[in-house]
């Protein structure tokens, strides 16, 4: 929910329907100006339409700007409410009513609210939840409270569905016999308050489970952190608070920082590297509204309301001695609206743009009102001031808030404004003289004017955008940042032009900043400096009103989008960093739709002609960092927003931000890629983790009580989370899954103490188990993972969440997820699919044959080095075979300690098994290795901690008697990539039975390991490869037929089948049966079609038959006579029926020529070899 930044103190269990709080008064906190809020007799609401049905109260995405905003004297409230857009509001919204509560005699007050569907009262300074209605339909709860004499802060969280609706809290005093609504004089709220808001559907989630319309940060959300190439300097003195109007440097390095408060300063700010050593000298003071300064020929320079001030210093004490008019007298009134921005220097000129009077929370003029406009020729206005002349005059005109001006992409003027009426949402336009930009002075002043370069989608990407600044230097340069200081953080822009005009693309950039962000500047050390403020209401970013901060370049390169260029027929998209071609290819990676806004005298407007578009074949450039995204449908003056999904690196590494709104108000001549594509690659170009397997950053998730830091080096992303010292703290994942199923879950972190600290597991609200252990790890530096646990998951967003269970925690690194193994292929055998079954049934100790020790846990085998020896191997023996084996080694020890085990092939050849950093170099025994004969042509390792796939095909020696003629021959797909091609074994490796004729049992190693755990193997399968007559021979020996009892048509059973249909259809020879009540018998059947008759035969075969080189015929006869059957031209009448888990398959087999003109006929199924 939007509200103010409280701490919430949530329920122990269930709904809080009676509950008795001691509450003590404090003081509220200050704001910018210093002073209290004035107060008011009422309540505000705000209301966010949502557009669809809600199953609980949801959290609505920071930043978003309501679509309902007033006072009102109660809180009673029944029905549709009004809105500023000529509509009412009467379903599927969320609500948010405020204000403080104001008890004049302490005592026992009763309290009850009632709510038609959902709602939450909570009340204090640390938001304590007094009553939960959180339920659809009409539901009231009560609360009884001893109060002292004072103000409470409080807020009221509210949703409504369809039908009816209702909200009204009522309290019964001391003294009172029946509850009545609470009056006015008892509720209070801040007067004055300018009333913003939006149309259009908001975007939220749940605190548990799928649903909703966001992602996860940086994906249909707010960023919640300092992009990863920067580094968060806090350098400000604590007392040093400022809500910063402007931000300049003196050629000497020192910081001036301008304010808007009661003072209206200027201070000086030294020793920036000096850590606790910065010092803060006032150089000016009693300024209006400084919101613009500049640093001219080493003088000051600052804009107040109606005057650029030159700041003379005479006598070097480092306070300003002489305040000098450089030009003034621009029109304005007295409205708090009024302001004057900015200041920038650009040939020989200096610029500054005025903004227009607000009244009542609307700039518009509305028949039958006053003017919005008291003071003509003035507001909304870029002027250029002549220094040496003293004089200004307004070259272009139709701004609103262009709070944000700077030199942008050539050097040219760009200005930020903000939304409102006439600008259906913010915008960043290319200031030009003679320009008009469409704020209009009254309802039928409709000329011709300039579009924005860039629209800024209101509550996606910007609410109040603020100074513009180009980038000099690095991966970015020439592109542009602007702050952003009611949605929070600094967005990026890339600007190009199209027929002569610019337009361009804005992507977040980053958030982690202590407050709102209003004005930036590059320091002379390459960092950047920002500074915020904020102000009552919502204009501010979660109830900051101050900061100052700097980012420093780290030399660390993010991977995100770097640009978006239009073409004729598409976009060319660049990233950072290589991407995949398997990831960059698919269209179905990119979500993209376009709409248009539409200038409108009401505050804001919606979207327009809201479209998909279709995304045709994606080229890939030979460096994988540029592809051409083709569109159909695509209009001239629209936005189109973009949205990665599913999107990594080269790293696997996830997109900073996934996001992208591009303005296309002209679509290019040029047409396709601008580059070579690529060819596809024969071989994945990256190793590829399994199905479903992503990582999920801890300080990337929404975080209650906990903190984001870098304190221990070996992390991963840009922190971790670190559990503070109370019971219920939570971090929750936002999760995607391709597909429903059983997901294994498990977690790096670090415990650098000596006892476990157990956390609570939950998905999608669902407890799991018992809390995991995370017990010590060695130092606050090892990383290590927990065990894995299976998880179940819903197709799409899910919600998985670890809770402290005491008061402390380890600190939490990121979360690992991977999907359910993928099926074998037909006629594979499953060595291990994840049960003690299938591992008893198939594998026994090497040592003394006996049942395997290994333990089964969340559908893995872990490895047990005792009792030693404890290699298990295959009770089967194989020669020529496909093998597919998933496995998992643990982060910690080192050589060949860290995490090793193998897979011998035959018991002869071992392939080897190690936990090698993605970055490690290959040797001859690190993971994927022909042990001690041959390492790996890449390196294809995904790191320590998680499952990675060995695919190997495999042809055994060859022999004349005990002599060896042809040795072993290997390929080896490592997570997909080929790092051995068909490559010879030269004998057997190191400690590994000696080659021999035959076939031969797998081996998995028990090897000795001082990593953080065992390794782990999942979903072994193979596929032997030997010819047809191979197989039928060892079907006969297995069965132990001998004699004339292996001859294709003999029946030792006697129940009527031969061997070779037994063999087919998966019969016992030996034993007269019918498998699993599907008659292995074929059953005929005559179908009428278009007046002819046609045979078509049903029965149940072996889904591997073809592999087996088996082959399905149908024959006629008219008389049943040897020699007189006749082989029919038939084809599968639809696809195959699985049966018994894919190893088995119903057919229905049809006959392609009609048999209507037969007036007898004989017909039969026959099984034979193909060759």
């Amino acid at each position: 929910m939007a509200k103010p930044a409280w701490k919430r103190i949530g329920p122990p269990e269930g709904m809080l329907k009676n509950l008795i709080l001691m509450v003590m008064v404090g003081a509220l906190p200050t704001l910018v100006m210093g002073q209290n809020p004035a107060m008011k007799p009422g309540v505000t609401v705000w209301l966010y339409e949502t557009g669809e049905e809600m199953r609980e109260l949801p959290i609505l995405v920071d930043g978003q700007t309501p679509t309902v905003s007033a006072d009102f004297q109660t809180i009673d409230f029944e029905g549709a409410w009004d809105t500023t857009y000529g509509e009412v509001l009467d379903e599927f919204y969320v609500g948010h009513a405020w204000g403080q509560m104001v008890i004049e005699t302490g005592g026992t007050y009763e309290f009850r609210l009632t709510s038609d569907d959902g709602a939450r009262w909570f009340l204090g300074d640390e938001a304590a939840l007094v009553i939960d209605n959180d339920e659809v339909g009409e539901t009231s709860g009560t609360a009884t409270l001893n109060l002292l004499p004072g103000s409470l802060r409080y807020y009221i969280d509210f949703y409504q569905n369809d039908g009816d609706s209702r909200l009204v809290l009522e309290w019964k005093p001391p003294g009172a016999a029946d509850f009545e609504v609470m009056p006015a004089g008892v509720l209070q709220t801040e007067d004055g308050l300018t009333h913003v808001t939006s149309p259009g559907l908001k975007s939220f989630y749940y605190e548990e489970g799928e649903g909703g319309s966001a992602g996860g940060p940086g994906d249909g959300r707010p960023l919640v952190g300092v992009h990863p190439s920067y580094d968060l300097v806090n350098f400000r003195p604590s007392d040093f608070r400022p809500a910063v109007g402007g931000l300049a440097f003196l050629p000497d390095g020192r910081l001036a920082v301008s304010t808007w408060d009661s003072t209206g300063s200027v201070y000086l700010l030294d020793h920036l590297d000096d850590g606790a050593g910065v010092t803060v000298k006032r150089f000016a003071e009693g300024l209006g509204e400084p919101l613009g300064i500049r640093v001219v020929d080493g003088v000051i320079h600052v804009t107040q309301k109606q005057e650029v001030t030159r700041l003379v210093d005479t006598d070097g004490d480092d306070v300003a001695d002489e305040y000098l008019a450089v030009a003034s007298g621009w029109p304005a009134s007295f409205n708090y609206h009024e302001f004057s921005f900015n200041l920038v220097e650009k040939d020989g000129f200096l610029w500054v743009t005025t903004s227009v009077p607000l009244r009542s929370g609307s700039t518009a003029y509305l028949p039958g009102t006053e003017p919005a406009f008291p003071v003509p020729h003035g507001p909304g206005s870029l002027l250029k001031i002549d220094p040496v002349a003293r004089t200004w005059e307004a070259v272009a005109n139709g701004l609103r808030t262009p709070n944000g001006m700077g030199l942008g992409v050539d050097g040219e003027l760009f200005g930020c404004d903000n939304q409102g009426d006439w600008l259906p949402s913010s915008r960043i336009n290319h200031l030009q003289e003679g320009k008009y930009y469409g704020h209009r002075e009254s309802p039928d002043d409709d000329r011709p004017y300039t579009r924005p370069a860039l629209w800024l989608p209101h509550g996606e990407i910007s609410n109040s955008p603020a100074e513009l600044l180009r980038i000099p230097t690095g991966t970015y340069a020439g592109q542009m940042l602007f702050a952003e200081l009611t949605h929070g953080g600094v967005n990026r822009v890339f600007m190009e032009k199209v027929k002569g005009e610019y337009q361009g693309v804005v992507f977040q950039f980053t958030q982690g900043l202590e407050s709102g962000m209003n004005r930036l500047a590059w320091g002379p050390d390459g960092s950047l400096y920002a500074g915020g403020l904020g102000a009552g209401g919502n204009w501010n970013w979660k109830n900051t009103t101050y900061g100052l901060q700097r980012l420093r370049p780290n030399g660390k390169t993010t991977f995100e989008m770097k640009s978006v260029r239009a073409r004729a027929d598409g976009f060319l998209i660049e990233f950072t960093q290589p991407v995949p071609y398997s990831v960059a290819v698919r269209p179905e990676h990119y979500a993209v739709q376009q709409y248009r806004y539409v200038p409108e005298s009401t505050y804001g407007g919606p979207k327009y002609d809201l479209a998909t578009l279709a995304v045709g074949e994606v080229k890939v450039s030979e460096d994988r960092r540029h592809v051409f995204v083709p569109l159909v449908g695509m209009l001239e003056d629209r936005v189109v927003a973009f949205r990665l999904k599913d999107f990594m690196n080269d790293g696997r590494v996830a997109p900073w931000a996934t996001e992208a709104w591009y303005t296309l108000n002209q679509i290019p001549e040029e047409a396709g890629p601008d580059f070579v594509p690529m060819d596809p690659p024969a071989e994945p170009d990256a190793p590829v983790p399994p199905a479903g397997a992503a990582q999920y950053e801890a300080e990337s998730a929404a975080l209650v009580g906990l903190t984001v830091t870098t304190e221990h080096a070996g992390f991963t992303g840009t922190g971790f989370a670190d559990y503070g010292s109370a019971v219920g703290q939570t971090i929750t994942w936002t999760v995607s899954a391709p597909t429903a199923g059983n997901y294994w879950v498990s977690f790096r972190y670090a415990n650098g103490s000596s006892a476990a600290r157990p956390l609570a597991l939950s998905a999608n609200g669902a407890s799991i188990g018992n809390p995991l252990e995370f017990g010590p790890s060695g130092a606050w530096t090892s990383w290590i993972h927990t065990p894995g646990v299976l998880v179940s998951l819903v197709e799409g967003s899910n919600t998985i969440r670890l809770t402290s269970t005491l008061n402390t925690g380890p600190n939490v690194d990121h979360l690992y997820v991977c999907g359910p193994p993928e099926l074998a292929p037909p006629g594979a055998i499953s060595l291990f699919d994840g049960t003690e079954a299938s591992l008893a049934a198939n594998w026994e100790r090497e040592a003394n044959a006996s049942a395997p020790s290994w333990p089964v846990d969340a559908g893995a085998m872990a490895v047990a080095i005792q009792p030693s020896p404890n290699d298990i191997s295959t009770i089967q023996g194989f020669r020529d075979f496909t093998l597919h084996v998933e496995w998992l080694s643990p982060p910690g020890g080192s050589g060949q300690e860290a995490g090793n085990s193998g897979v011998k092939l035959q018991q002869s050849y071992e392939i080897q098994v190690l936990n090698t950093a993605v970055t490690e170099t290959p040797v001859v025994d690190s993971a994927g290795a022909i042990y001690q004969q041959k390492p790996v042509d890449v390196n294809a390792s995904l790191g320590a901690g998680v499952w990675q796939t060995y695919d190997i095909d495999f042809t055994a020696a060859q022999w004349e008697g005990d002599t060896k003629t042809e040795n072993a021959r290997i390929t080896l797909r490592w997570n997909g990539m080929k790092v051995h091609d068909d490559v010879e074994i030269l004998g057997s490796t190191g400690a590994s039975v000696a080659e021999s004729p035959g076939p031969h049992p797998l081996l998995l190693q028990a090897h000795a390991s001082t990593a953080s755990g065992p390794v782990r193997y999942r979903n072994v399968w193979i596929l032997p490869k030997v010819s047809a007559s191979e197989q039928w021979e060892a079907w006969l020996d297995e069965a132990g037929l001998e004699g004339d009892d292996r001859q294709p048509w003999s029946d030792p059973d006697g129940d009527g089948t031969a061997n070779l249909w037994e063999y087919a259809t998966g019969g016992d020879p030996k034993v007269a049966e019918a498998r699993s009540g599907s008659p292995r018998v074929p059953r005929m059947e005559v179908l009428e079609q278009e007046g002819q008759r046609y045979l078509e035969f049903s029965f149940v075969r072996r889904t591997d038959t073809i592999d087996r080189g088996l082959r399905f015929d149908i024959e006629t006869s008219a008389t049943l006579m040897s020699g007189s059957w006749t082989v029919q031209s038939a084809t599968l009448a639809e696809a195959p029926e699985a049966l018994e888990g894919g190893e088995f398959e119903r057919v229905r087999l049809r006959v392609d020529g009609p048999v209507t003109d037969r007036r007898q006929i004989f017909a039969r199924v026959r099984v034979a070899f193909s060759d």
